[in-house]
């Protein structure tokens, strides 16, 4: 009876490991970056263009799975109080420079139209997935979904 447990717990590990490279799908992203000024979904600030994220844009990555978006409460672009009488939106984005630089970007503006830009904060490299997660009075910036790859970015109530 014990030899038949351990095959049976043997032919469990062995599909989840055969599933981990296609689970991570957020970590081999790569979103493509063309955009030009006045395009739908994007901004163009300071001579850069970038591609806003969104839910639609990220379930075109392969191996996208749409639950992982809504059970971890992964947010692209949302509003957050950062003072008791006043708020700042966030967008994700990744983006193209003038010098073929590429990345990702977090859009922080006055309104929800994004054209009271107050910065622009960018990480160098590939212009790949990246999300904003609430955790208590913080807001983060991750770039993946189940690991500890985020910058913290504003606080409420300061």
């Amino acid at each position: 009876m014990q030899f038949l447990l351990l095959f049976v717990l043997s032919l469990n590990f062995g599909s989840i490991f055969a599933a981990s490279p296609q689970y991570a799908w957020w970590m081999n992203s790569n979103i493509d970056t063309a955009c030009s000024s006045g395009q739908s979904g994007t901004v163009t600030y300071k001579g850069t263009c970038y591609v806003l994220l969104s839910k639609e844009i990220v379930s075109r990555l392969p191996g996208y799975e749409h639950e992982d978006i809504a059970d971890t409460g992964a947010e692209f672009h949302l509003e957050f109080p950062e003072e008791p009488d006043s708020s700042k939106y966030y967008a994700t984005s990744v983006y193209k420079d003038r010098d073929g630089k590429t990345g990702r970007a977090l859009i922080v503006s006055l309104d929800s139209d994004l054209k009271q830009i107050v910065r622009i904060e960018t990480r160098e490299g590939v212009p790949g997935f990246s999300a904003l997660f609430i955790e208590g009075s913080k807001l983060i910036w991750s770039f993946c979904l189940y690991c500890g790859d985020y910058v913290p970015v504003a606080n409420k109530g300061r």
